[in-house]
């Protein structure tokens, strides 16, 4: 039976980033999240603004009829 040692090795490697492949180590990290949400007017980004009134969803019980 061998006794690796790959943590202990792992920890001398340093800072490595886990979620690249060894062919593209200087690229971005393609699991990274880099759509940031809008923070103007939503006419401004395209954005439908919402026509349902929802102020009473958590105030009626859906399951009892009406």
């Amino acid at each position: 039976m061998h006794k690796h040692q790959s943590n202990e090795q792992r920890k001398h490697e340093g800072d490595v980033s886990k979620g690249l492949p060894e062919a593209a180590p200087n690229a971005g990290n393609a699991y990274e999240e880099d759509d940031h949400p809008a923070t103007d007017a939503p006419k401004d980004h395209g954005e439908v603004p919402r026509k349902n009134d929802d102020s009473q969803d958590d105030k009626k019980d859906p399951y009892k009829a009406s």
